[in-house]
């Protein structure tokens, strides 16, 4: 049992809450108990009778239900209030008087703390709380005069534009009017408002519409391109931009970098708006894609490795298409501004970003954690296929719906982003017993194989490890999965959650997610700080973390 010194002064404030993102982990984590707690409020109108302390990171780790609120409906609903202080004798100070109850935890990696404060009713005391700073928002100005720019598409740039009231027949970059795009369809696609804040984007109403430069403009073959996109209605195959190194398609509900390429585990919902960021390691050969849910900042991300070029040399010709594509459908597809640099540092990269989410929604608050949620990968054809990613739900051949296949051989490399451990828990399980078999091994960092973690797992409904996680040791960086099955009796297969054991996985049934902490140089703030006229607050604790 360790006791832990908390306060304000360590902690990150945003929108209300602090988080602190611990730089080495709590190991096996099983209990937290409050020891005391003091919390200041300064703020205009009448102070609150008592303050409840409250955090979602305790909560999601909790084995069992430790506070409950007395109300007429959902009394029975676990909530995430960890204690109740009092007014003390001065207004606007509070404490903690009793000494709560300990709460058990899930045998878990504890990294990032929250914590926050609420009047009675649930609401945040210090919302819209934050450290202040200038801004680190980019104008289209400051986006337009980067020294690692490539290409730029902003479809607020009227002088860029060629438009026929609601209609688009032309665009080209702001800053080079050789990358210059013409639809295919004349003045028949639409100019549409595309987010909240005034962005705009080309609404592709039929299929095969697209704008395509056939001059093919130099490309960086390291760098970053980042996009805002509207899914589809249906999951079909279209294309949201082709280049020579960089494009990005759907399908199946699928983010690919071309039609003709094996899908990424990343999911794309029909009728959503996106954020698309894809990294180049051209040397190395990789890709690695961020997709964020605009409507609520969830984040998918993978990286994938032998990704090909599209044929593209200085001067070959090839047809740049941007919305669309001469061979497949792209109806309902709407594409928004697009940023291309031969610089991929997270910093920068970041900041790009943010000016595009703000493009497509008001950004008002500094983000301190990501949720990255759970992306999916049936264990198909071909065989050694090499997954990287955060968190994922992955199946057998057969995928969430439909029996595996005859006569499989099969061998999938699961790893993480972060060069961490691999943990992997089982949903399901069924097999031919004694026929189909399934074995799990660690994978070390110098790409051997550790001794298997499940060897010849087959039947069912018994779960590999009775259903507890499966971890690879210090110092692996994978797991390695090696599938067989027979030429008959195909049954439902298998389903399992694997993610980065640096981090807790939380969520249930099939939303699966982890929280990771943002680090301190990409915490960007979009607005200038306040002058410090609304709620402010302080805070010190002592808490009792079991860490045996």
């Amino acid at each position: 049992m360790v006791r832990f010194i908390l306060q304000d002064a360590k902690a990150t404030l945003a929108d209300g809450v602090y988080t602190y993102a611990l730089d080495t982990r709590l190991s096996n984590a099983s209990s937290f108990h409050l020891k005391k707690c003091s919390f200041q409020l300064t703020s205009e109108g009448t102070p609150p009778i008592a303050i409840l302390l409250r955090s979602d990171a305790i909560h999601a780790l909790c084995t069992t239900k430790h506070t409950l609120e007395l109300k007429g409906n959902n009394h029975q609903d676990s909530s995430n209030i960890l204690a109740v202080l009092e007014e003390s004798h001065t207004t606007g100070r509070y404490q903690l008087r009793g000494l709560p109850r300990g709460i058990p935890l899930k045998y878990s990696h504890l990294r990032n703390l929250d914590f926050y404060f609420t009047d009675l009713s649930g609401t945040n005391v210090l919302a819209g709380g934050s450290s202040g700073g200038s801004s680190d928002l980019l104008t289209a100005t400051d986006v337009a005069g980067r020294s690692d720019l490539v290409s730029f598409f902003d479809f607020s740039n009227s002088a860029k534009l060629t438009t026929s009231g609601s209609t688009i027949s032309a665009f080209e970059s702001s800053t080079d009017a050789t990358q210059s795009y013409t639809s295919t369809s004349g003045n028949n696609v639409q100019f549409a408002d595309f987010g909240t804040n005034g962005g705009k984007c080309i609404n592709l109403t039929g299929d095969w519409v697209r704008f395509t430069d056939s001059t093919g403009f130099d490309e960086a073959t390291d760098g970053n391109v980042s996009i805002l996109f509207k899914s589809q209605a249906a999951s079909d195959t279209y294309c949201i931009f082709q280049q020579g190194y960089f494009s990005a398609y759907g399908k199946d509900g699928h983010l690919t970098f071309n039609n003709n390429t094996n899908l990424t585990p990343i999911k794309l919902e029909t009728n959503t708006e996106y954020l698309l960021s894809m990294d180049r390691n051209y040397t190395d050969n990789f890709v690695t894609f961020r997709l964020e849910q605009l409507s609520d900042n969830t984040v998918q991300v993978c990286r994938e490795y032998g990704i090909p070029d599209n044929n593209n040399t200085t001067g070959s010709g090839l047809q740049y298409e941007y919305g669309g594509h001469a061979s497949v459908s792209a109806a309902g597809t709407q594409v928004s501004n697009k940023v291309e640099t031969n610089d991929s540092s997270a910093a920068d990269v970041r900041k790009i970003e943010l000016y595009l989410r703000d493009y497509h929604t008001e950004q008002t608050t500094t983000r301190t954690t990501w949720r990255y949620t759970e992306m999916e990968d049936n264990m198909d054809a071909p065989s050694d296929q090499k997954k990287y990613f955060h968190v994922c739900r992955a199946f057998d051949s057969g995928g969430q719906a439909n029996n595996y296949g005859a006569s499989e051989s099969l061998n999938r490399e699961y790893y993480s982003l972060n060069g961490n451990p691999v943990s992997c828990v089982f949903e399901s399980f069924q097999t031919e017993t004694n026929y189909d078999f399934l074995s799990i091994f660690p994978i070390n960092a110098d790409g051997t194989l550790g001794s298997a973690l499940i060897t010849n797992h087959t039947g069912g409904p018994t779960l590999p490890n009775n259903g507890a996680a499966i971890t690879g040791g210090a110092g692996t960086i994978g797991l390695k999965f090696q599938w067989t099955s027979d030429g008959s009796n195909h049954q439902a297969g298998w389903e399992c959650y694997l993610w980065d054991s640096d981090y807790t996985l939380a969520g249930s049934g099939s939303s699966r997610y982890i929280d990771i902490a943002i680090p301190e140089g990409e915490q960007l703030n979009p607005a200038n700080g306040g002058g410090g006229s609304g709620p402010s607050g302080s805070f010190v604790a002592e808490v009792d973390i079991n860490t045996k």
